[in-house]
């Protein structure tokens, strides 16, 4: 490809779910800025290691970052040199998923590599779904055909087959069969865990929701229970933790256990967020703030907007005298970084 060529992209909207975070994560301590409507990179010092050149900006994946000037998007290293130069003219840019991004290009199906050249993937138009990349692989689903993965090539490493299907993680996927019961594979596609449960998310630290009837517990990797189905609700864990919710007075409350299930953070928040250095977003009264893992309000819930801790920053917002800020906190509330929005 040439510098400059116009090139129009679309890609599947379920794909974004992994993108649609309002502030992009950080990748190998590096944390996004905004200064004057442009973005740029910090570190976690808060000393700007690439300048506010770009009008978006989106989250690093296999070390690759979309960046777009103008109505183009290209693809960034960490030291903000463009890797891919900005081609392509769409809404968003997918992200890397081991060797390439997949996408729709000027209407057609195709896996963009690292040296920025396109690669026909041999799927149908009537393409529907796709899962979040995970591992590696990314699940795609064709009309009238069931649910299959492909990888960072672009090669059909498990065909269409299931009815349903989640993202690899710890070498396993939940999937579901035309019972409508879910189990878990391998990268072989052969069951590891029988379908057997009405839902199921993916594995986290050892651990997997699964849903039984209305209720969801968690199960190992054997396919046993750790943790009974008695939960409304169920997350992910993360640093030994896992948020759930219970209903009061008909809203729901958010609260951790552990990994035995044991309540260890009560359900009084609006929302909570994972465990990540050590602290986790709570919203209480429309305002956030966080708790460290026995559930103490280490940072006061203050901010009217925050995000999840990631290599020991916070993104948060404020106003002041009329005036929204953007600001990095570390671990203890301290401001690292700070711009107008």
């Amino acid at each position: 490809m040439q510098e400059g060529k116009r090139t129009t992209v679309g890609w599947l909207a379920a794909a974004v779910i992994a993108l649609a975070t309002a502030t992009p994560a950080a990748a190998q301590g590096l944390f996004p800025i905004r200064q004057n409507g442009r973005f740029g990179l910090m570190n976690q010092s808060g000393q700007v290691v690439v300048p506010a050149r770009f009008d978006q900006l989106m989250p690093f994946s296999e070390g690759l970052a979309a960046a777009r000037v103008g109505k183009k998007w290209g693809y960034i290293d960490t030291r903000g040199t463009w890797v891919i130069p900005p081609e392509f003219e769409l809404g968003l840019m997918p992200p890397f998923c081991g060797s390439g991004a997949f996408g729709l290009f000027d209407g057609k199906r195709a896996i963009l590599n690292r040296d920025g050249k396109l690669q026909p993937v041999p799927l149908p138009q009537s393409l529907e779904y796709v899962t979040p990349c995970g591992e590696g692989l990314i699940g795609f689903a064709e009309e009238n055909s069931g649910w299959g993965f492909i990888d960072g090539t672009g090669t059909v490493v498990i065909p269409p087959q299931f009815r349903g299907a989640r993202q690899f993680a710890e070498g396993l996927a939940a999937v579901s069969d035309n019972s409508r019961k879910w189990g878990f594979i391998d990268k072989s596609a052969r069951f590891v865990i029988p379908p057997q449960f009405d839902s199921a998310t993916y594995f986290s630290e050892g651990l997997a929701p699964v849903k039984v009837g209305d209720l969801w517990g968690y199960i190992d990797k054997s396919g046993q229970f750790v943790i009974p189905a008695r939960l409304l609700t169920a997350s992910a864990f993360s640093e030994g933790l896992a948020s759930f919710a219970e209903l009061h007075n008909g809203v729901y409350r958010w609260g951790f256990i552990d990994r035995q299930g044991k309540v260890v953070v009560q359900p009084a928040y609006a929302f909570v967020g994972n465990f990540h250095n050590s602290r986790a977003l709570v919203v209480i009264n429309g305002k956030s703030g966080y708790i460290d893992p026995q559930g103490r309000m280490v940072i006061p819930a203050s901010w009217p907007w925050a995000g999840e801790f990631q290599d020991g920053l916070a993104a948060v917002r404020n106003t002041e005298d009329g005036i929204e800020y953007e600001m990095y906190i570390d671990t203890t509330g301290k401001t690292v970084w700070k711009s107008k929005r």
